[in-house]
């Protein structure tokens, strides 16, 4: 029975486990919403699994190597199926194949980047077998090779934001184990430790910010390169709609699309952030909780080195964690890919290391966050109730607008739009701006309803009240444009749509809708405003919205 007992993660598996059943309403796409759902229940089940069997056994160390090794060997299968699968022709590193001699399989090929995360994720335990088995030569040298296998993969995948947070990992690691060596006790290595981070995460944030040319400016050619900097500022305001409840499990494409990006089909199925994707999908709830897990991982760590040794699969499953955290900011690839089943492999292993004084905490800790939370409620009771009124007219709008919208029956969501009866949200709309005028979801999704029934005046005043309070969104910069420039204010419009993202012709998009609404005189005020920011309307044939004859 001791297998069965509880462990300090119940909880919080619970707790995501009823967020995520919850966020299956909200979802467009039901179908794709419960896949989710059972992706991250067969998480929490492979992380009770792992539970089961290192309990089950006398010695935990001997079946944590165990589970080791089947990652080793999962994440080496992967690497090489990557390899075999991949066209390296249209790859950054096109000769890798043939220097490689490796034979092409026409076959399913798994992402670039979801390879590159479950390898790096994995590496560490290659590390710690390597460690286990030094006397051990033959195992030694089988976990050594693959481990090569492992890194072959992830250095061919070209995924820089998992090169990057597996280099900051190792060398965290490498700090930790330097102040081990130096500092007499544990609180002191621990003090110095974080001192020694905080001022070097400073420092390298002085650096990015001010020298971009620098090797530091690796992560903003990251960013820039794959356009993450605009798809996290999309990917922000579409938090701003549904904060509370959340948009529903596997629900971001369509969303962000039609009230972020602003066009008519999807292009990016998740935030590639990890934070970002959990609180869109499941509200803020839902990164509070994977904070309580990941928190508590790091609690049962160190609490463990104050009085022994950090045992291998302790050090490897904390580091493991850690690479997932950092390249979480970057990419997303394992939430949001089926790869997330390996999600609480790392935590699992760190239950054996678990001590009492991990409840007790908790324990401490709550009447704080409750009075915090209270606290809370009674300072700003205003904003968040026009917070979770915008939120539920934001969910009722999605669920009217993205379950009945399918291109070509429409070309674009403004026909759909008004075809459909959303008073609804309109009302909880209204209400949010009752509690709080200066709601930035409610004055935006308002001026985005208004603009595509036609209504200028309210358009303009909902959409200029939200420009304020965020000048730098990219959906709100093109709407209010576009209110300027049909109503005749070409030069604010032209100003606004100058730095407007129009990478798949989204401003374009907009001539064609006056010319659907046979409004001769402001598609010519478009057409006007794109030759005056230089913006040519060119026949795509690959395009899937009509293209506006010249």
């Amino acid at each position: 029975m001791s297998a069965l007992r509880r462990t300090p993660f119940d909880i919080p598996f619970l707790l995501l486990l009823l967020m995520a059943r919850i966020s299956i309403w909200p979802a467009y796409d039901t179908t794709g919403a419960w896949h989710k759902f059972w992706l991250l229940a067969a998480a929490v089940a492979v992380f009770y699994v792992v539970v089961w069997w290192q309990r089950s056994h006398v010695n935990s160390a001997v079946s944590a190597e165990q589970v080791a090794w089947l990652l080793l060997l999962f994440a080496a299968g992967l690497s090489v199926y990557f390899l075999i699968t991949t066209d390296w022709s249209l790859s950054p590193l096109a000769q890798v194949g043939e220097r490689l001699g490796l034979p092409y399989v026409a076959a399913e090929s798994v992402h670039p980047n979801v390879v590159a995360g479950v390898l790096a994720t994995v590496l560490p335990f290659a590390g710690a077998v390597i460690y286990a088995r030094r006397r051990t030569p033959l195992l030694q040298s089988i976990a050594v090779a693959l481990m090569i296998i492992l890194v072959i993969g992830l250095v061919v995948s070209f995924s820089r934001a998992a090169w990057l947070a597996l280099v900051v990992v190792v060398l965290l690691w490498l700090c930790w184990r330097f102040f081990g060596r130096i500092m007499p006790t544990h609180n002191r290595r621990r003090f110095a430790f974080t001192i020694t981070v905080s001022i070097l995460v400073l420092a390298l944030c002085a650096v990015f910010l001010t020298t971009p040319g620098s090797a530091i400016g690796m992560l903003r050619t990251i960013l820039a390169d794959q356009g993450r900097f605009d798809l996290y500022s999309d990917s922000f305001m579409l938090l701003l709609d549904y904060p509370i409840l959340g948009a529903g499990l596997g629900s971001f494409m369509m969303n962000h699309a039609t009230y972020a990006y602003l066009t008519h089909v999807g292009f990016s199925t998740h935030a590639h952030n990890l934070v970002l994707d959990l609180s869109i999908e499941m509200g803020i709830a839902g990164v509070l909780v994977m904070g309580w897990i990941i928190i508590r991982q790091f609690a049962i760590a160190i609490r463990f080195t104050r009085h022994q040794t950090v045992p291998p699969w302790l050090g490897a499953a904390t580091l493991s964690t850690a690479i997932i955290i950092l390249h979480g900011m970057l990419d997303d690839p394992l939430y949001s890919s089926r790869a997330v089943i390996l999600l609480f492999v790392p935590t699992a292993l760190t239950v054996p290391y678990a001590r009492p004084v991990a409840h007790s905490l908790t324990k401490r800790l709550v009447p704080v966050m409750v009075a915090a939370l209270v606290i809370m409620l009674i300072v700003m009771w205003r904003p968040i109730v026009s917070t979770g009124l915008s939120n539920w007219g934001a969910l009722v709008q999605s669920r009217q607008e993205l379950t009945r919208y399918h291109w070509p029956q429409w070309a674009l969501q403004d026909q759909l739009r008004r075809e459909l009866d959303l008073a609804t949200p309109v009302y909880y709309y209204q209400q949010a701006l009752h509690f709080s005028s200066t709601n930035i979801s409610a004055n935006r999704r308002l001026g985005q309803i208004e603009l595509s029934n036609g209504d200028f005046d309210q358009a303009l005043a909902h959409l200029e009240t939200a420009y304020k309070s965020a000048p730098w969104d990219n959906s709100i910069r093109q709407m209010l444009g576009e209110v300027y420039i049909v109503t005749g204010d070409t030069r604010r419009g032209t100003v606004l749509w100058t730095d407007v993202d129009n990478t798949h012709g989204q401003l374009d998009a907009r001539a064609y809708w006056y010319r659907w609404l046979k409004d001769a005189e402001r598609q010519q005020l478009i057409r006007f405003a794109l030759g005056q920011i230089g913006t040519a309307i060119v026949p795509d044939p690959n395009s899937p919205i009509p293209p506006v004859s010249n």
